[in-house]
């Protein structure tokens, strides 16, 4: 079988790639189609899923249970082929998760009167809805110092939703002082307070964003003939621009702490430095 080059003078300006997942019956005739490409002029990439560990696959890689460790072979390859001595990357996620409970595995219901179960009044964001969040991260090899790599990792999320209550208070008479707050504006009093707007009901408020930026640097030294043994200098610094990042406040309104921030999420710290190395043989 041979090409005819003249049909594909618009696609020379291109670089393509072949994905061939291992149980697919394209793995047969892939290096055929592979083989007529480039015959004819064109710049063709193999890439097997079975040649960097995701096994198993069948014709619809993206449609099956693995299909992230599918992609990963994929956006090495974009990366390797197109970002030279540097690479970046951006993921963004619109999140809208409602219920008409918190989203707990074992659900509650506050709103219910005698036999009267009023579950819409349950109606609103699940605990774990947060609108935006945003990923950056990027590398570089600088070109001018021959084995520094820097490297940093930014994210970004806007606030997880809470309930405006008032426990001194209890409208429905149902025994749980859990009732929302009306709609409107809301604000906290003395050091480290927030202003909120509360859209009413269950979790209609919602807390302070998340951002955290990382950051590495890693010199490596090549030792031996060949340099097949290296020696890797890093430094990390976490939480680089010292953001405190706080956990939701209280939001009953009875409590002197209503609306003070006044405690980190699970994990946050001040900023901090790591200094290591690494011997590779």
């Amino acid at each position: 079988m041979t090409a005819t080059p003249l049909g594909y003078d618009k696609l020379k300006t291109l670089v393509m790639a072949v994905v061939t997942p291992e149980t697919s019956a394209a793995a047969q005739r892939d290096p055929q189609t592979i083989a007529f490409l480039q015959q004819a002029g064109l710049t063709v990439d193999a890439i097997r899923l079975a040649d960097a560990g995701v096994r198993g696959n069948g014709p619809f890689a993206m449609l099956e249970k693995n299909n992230r460790e599918a992609v990963q072979p994929v956006l090495a390859w974009l990366e390797r082929r197109f970002s030279g001595f540097w690479g970046a990357r951006a993921s963004y996620t619109l999140g809208y998760a409602r219920g008409n409970h918190a989203g707990a595995p074992n659900p509650t219901n506050n709103y219910q009167v005698l036999d009267q179960k009023n579950l819409d009044l349950g109606n609103g964001p699940l605990d774990t809805d947060r609108r935006h969040n945003m990923t950056l991260n990027g590398r570089i090899d600088v070109p001018w110092i021959k084995g520094l790599n820097v490297s940093a990792l930014l994210r970004m999320m806007s606030g997880r939703p809470f309930s405006l209550i008032d426990s001194n208070t209890d409208a429905d008479r149902n025994g749980i002082l859990l009732d929302p707050l009306p709609s409107g504006d809301y604000s906290g009093v003395g050091a480290n307070s927030i202003a909120v707007t509360n859209d009413g009901g269950r979790n209609g408020a919602y807390g302070p964003g998340y951002v955290q930026m990382d950051m590495r640097g890693t010199y490596r030294i090549r030792m031996g003939n060949g340099g097949t043994r290296t020696i890797d200098v890093f430094a990390e610094v976490f939480n680089l621009l010292n953001r405190a990042n706080f956990t939701n406040p209280s939001g009953d309104r009875r409590l002197p702490n209503f609306l003070v921030l006044n405690g980190l999420l699970a994990g946050g710290f001040p900023r901090q430095l790591q200094l290591g190395a690494r011997f590779g043989f």
